[in-house]
């Protein structure tokens, strides 16, 4: 989807550990920000990534003064309580294109360990998308049939899921595994699966 647009400046919304703007930082010759919930996870990123820039930031209570020509928002908004407030603070940062991806399909036992409020159908995104000023250009389905098998056998057992995989640092296994998953998810055929991809602009 990025590779559709042109733009010198990115914001990543929930960033984490900051593999996404690593990424992009990797590919386009963009200037990065990456924002987040979390203080330790702002502190880490700022500590690998000391060129770009990290602050501390809650979605549905505020938002970055500047704005900027591409704005990411990547498995973020199930976790908002106020999807339509967190939607209007990413409208005012965006000056030019959103891409937005949420889980859709069933939500999982492990997706409520893991702070889901809800998840999306391609209408409803639309819906929600223009209800808070976005003009949207896509919405597609991802993740079939790899990434749809991966969260069905996880929830076999979703309470050694999350104590293997969703806190320190991967050993050996998880590493492997991590690897194995990541390749096998570039095989994943669109425009199938429960996971949605959206690609918006501001009106």
């Amino acid at each position: 989807e990025a590779r559709r647009l042109r733009f010198d400046s990115v914001l990543d919304v929930g960033c984490g550990r900051g593999e996404m703007l690593q990424a992009f930082g990797e590919r386009f010759p963009a200037r990065g920000t990456g924002v987040d919930l979390s203080e330790a996870a702002v502190a880490a990123c700022r500590r690998r990534f000391p060129d770009a820039r990290f602050e501390v930031l809650d979605l549905e209570a505020d938002r970055l003064s500047e704005r900027f020509d591409l704005v990411l928002c990547s498995e973020v908004l199930e976790h908002c309580g106020d999807p339509a407030r967190a939607l209007g603070n990413l409208r005012q940062m965006t000056a030019g294109h959103l891409l937005l991806t949420v889980p859709g399909g069933p939500v999982f036992p492990i997706d409520r360990a893991m702070g889901h409020h809800r998840h999306f159908r391609p209408d409803s995104l639309r819906g929600l998308l223009a209800e808070n000023g976005f003009d949207v250009l896509r919405v597609r389905r991802w993740g079939f049939p790899f990434h749809s098998a991966y969260k069905l056998a996880i929830n076999l057992r979703p309470r050694a899921a999350l104590e293997s995989f969703a806190g320190g640092a991967y050993g050996p296994a998880q590493r492997a595994i991590g690897t194995a998953l990541r390749g096998l998810f570039h095989l994943n055929l669109l425009p199938f699966g429960w996971q949605l991809v959206a690609a918006a602009r501001p009106r």
